[in-house]
């Protein structure tokens, strides 16, 4: 496993725990129209225990913003709703299927399944900030010019790897900043050691960083890839 997609595993719920979420909270509906606690009961304490599961095996929040959205990015509305909207779909889906179908256990069958099956959608969509900057990292990788790229960068790639790989996990790439908190967290390091890096690394060219206050008011770095950074990590991987 690359450094890249172990920090990616830190960032998501353990996928193990999403469908005992989802079909759980599917079951706790089938079971209300069935009116029916046998079933209800059960898969409370089934959606309470995985999610639980789901919410302490995601590791670490990744606090992302981004500046502007761009052509290829999702448009600001559907960023915010596109996570919800399968699971919005699932109630009208589920009260249709009760009133279609002719057997309460079918419908109720029918109305779990539409839940749960929302749900995990949601679960599994993950971070809408991180998946633009998915993809705009592949948009970077898509043209194979090295200009730009130097001997010093290269070097100061290969000796941050483990940095550098964080930031990718993160999807913080071109515009897309991510606090020294989150970088710390999943780096297990100290936010002043994280904070050298940033300093060294924007100096390279690698890293752009810029100070915001966070929600108690105090003043935190935060650092995106620049595109340099990105071609220069697709030098450093080839010499």
């Amino acid at each position: 496993m690359s450094a890249i997609e172990r920090y990616r595993k830190d960032l998501h719920p353990h996928p193990a725990a999403v469908w005992p979420t989802a079909i759980s909270f599917g079951a706790i509906f089938a079971g209300l129209s069935l009116e029916n606690p046998l079933i209800c009961i059960p898969a409370i304490v089934i959606l309470i225990a995985s999610g639980i599961w789901a919410w302490r095996s995601t590791k670490v929040n990744p606090q992302l913003e981004v500046v502007e959205y761009r052509s290829g990015d999702y448009p600001t509305l559907l960023l915010v709703a596109k996570p919800f909207i399968p699971l919005i779909a699932s109630f009208p889906a589920s009260w249709l299927a009760i009133d279609s179908l002719q057997s309460p256990l079918a419908g109720a069958l029918a109305a779990g399944t539409a839940h749960a099956l929302g749900l995990s959608v949601v679960l599994r969509s993950g971070y809408q900030v991180q998946r633009v900057g998915n993809r705009r990292l592949k948009r970077l990788l898509q043209t194979s010019s090295l200009e730009g790229v130097t001997t010093s960068g290269v070097n100061a790639a290969e000796a941050h790897g483990d940095f550098l790989a964080a930031m990718v996990a993160c999807g913080a790439v071109d515009g897309v900043f991510v606090r020294d908190v989150t970088l710390s967290a999943l780096l297990d390091a100290p936010e002043a050691e994280i904070r050298e890096d940033m300093d060294l690394l924007d100096k390279a060219e690698l890293v752009k960083t810029r100070w915001q206050y966070d929600s108690h008011g105090k003043r935190r770095p935060e650092a995106s890839l620049t595109p340099l950074a990105v071609k220069t990590i697709s030098a450093a991987r080839s010499r």
